[in-house]
């Protein structure tokens, strides 16, 4: 089987049995995500189909609906799909924005005990394909005072980064667009749509 021409269908038979394993039930396609999934597959194995559905290569995914839409399936279904074919153009590096403000929230406490040579949880995380999961999901750090901000800090970084260097950001979230410039700002939001191709998932939960 050639991957690339046959990923969609790949993509969609290792999507069902994530899901048969995981929740005993099928990967349904219908008018919610039918968009999503063309663009999503083609977006990793064909860029002249995913140029003629809108999207543009250099941009990461911004992908956002209600919460059950099958908005981390999709990459952990992407996920399961390279550690088959070790193809590193469906390398993404997954980290929730809950675990990564945890871990910055314990860097700072302890900020004494990191050596002279070690890269910080923003500098880590601020290069490379990487995927923020369920943005918004995550809280602002009080530090002596200072509130910051990791996700807006970390999306300006890398939208800076990505203007010299290949370093490419997705994103899963139940925000839209409008919704992320009310809780980041207009700066963030900005960078956003330089940064991503927006890619909603519609209808209420697939979960049952």
């Amino acid at each position: 089987m050639s991957i690339q021409n046959d990923f969609k269908k790949f993509f969609i038979q290792t999507a069902n049995e994530l899901l048969m394993k995981r929740e005993n039930r099928k990967f349904e396609i219908d008018e919610n995500n039918q968009y999503a999934l063309d663009f999503f597959t083609s977006y990793f194995s064909d860029n002249n189909k995913l140029e003629k559905l809108g999207g543009k290569p250099h941009k990461g995914i911004f992908l956002y609906g209600n919460y059950g839409t099958g908005k981390s399936l999709f990459f952990e279904t992407l996920e399961k799909v390279y550690e088959l074919y070790k193809n590193p153009k469906y390398r993404v590096k997954t980290i929730h924005t809950i675990e990564l403000v945890d871990m910055a929230r314990r860097e700072f406490a302890n900020s004494h005990q990191l050596a002279p040579n070690d890269k910080s949880i923003i500098e880590n995380y601020s290069r490379g394909s990487i995927l923020f999961e369920d943005l918004d999901a995550e809280s602002k750090i009080n530090h002596f005072g200072n509130i910051k901000d990791i996700m807006s800090e970390l999306i300006q970084l890398r939208y800076f980064n990505s203007r010299r260097a290949k370093c490419i950001t997705h994103i899963t979230s139940n925000l839209t667009l409008e919704e992320v410039k009310a809780r980041y700002g207009e700066r963030v939001s900005d960078r956003c749509y330089e940064m991503f191709n927006f890619i909603n998932l519609g209808g209420d939960s697939r979960r049952k």
